[in-house]
């Protein structure tokens, strides 16, 4: 049996508890080429603000490069593992591509918002908290700024 799980985190409840901004201020981007272009705050509930806006037309070279991502991500050397691609695209991209059966829409990821794609297989097996995937195929998306995650799926078979 085949078993998807997506996982989609949602980071602005995050950072309206950590800046201690209230639900209504309106958004504000980054002014900084060094920054990343992603929305100060929080909008309001029922919105469709994006946090993490386009920024396909800005210089690369605000991106985190391919090594330091691998760097952080650091997958652990204990479990057998091999990287199968590392390509930025933008988030309309990797959804069209790489996630063609999520129909679901992300309000807080703009289109034309670049992010790594990096698919990891895992042969012989890897661990979730439903249980463990054999064969599990990996694609996880991080924003190109920072780095952060922004979804995750786990394709294989659950073996529970």
């Amino acid at each position: 049996m085949i078993k998807i799980i997506r996982v989609f985190l949602t980071v602005s409840m995050c950072l309206l508890i950590l800046n201690g901004c209230s639900p209504n201020v309106k958004p504000q981007t980054q002014s900084t080429s060094n920054q990343p272009n992603v929305v100060a705050t929080t909008p309001s509930v029922g919105t469709n603000v994006a946090m993490y806006i386009a920024n396909k037309d800005i210089d690369k070279s605000s991106f985190i490069s391919k090594d330091k991502l691998l760097e952080k991500i650091n997958i652990t050397k204990d479990v057998k593992s091999n990287i199968k691609t590392v390509i930025l695209k933008t988030w309309k991209q990797y959804s069209l591509e790489d996630d063609p059966d999520f129909k679901g829409i992300n309000h807080q990821i703009d289109s034309d918002h670049m992010v790594w794609v990096v698919i990891t297989e895992y042969p012989d097996r890897f661990n979730t908290k439903i249980g463990f995937y054999a064969n599990a195929t990996v694609t996880s998306v991080y924003d190109a700024q920072t780095g952060t995650i922004l979804a995750a799926k786990v394709t294989g078979d659950l073996k529970g």
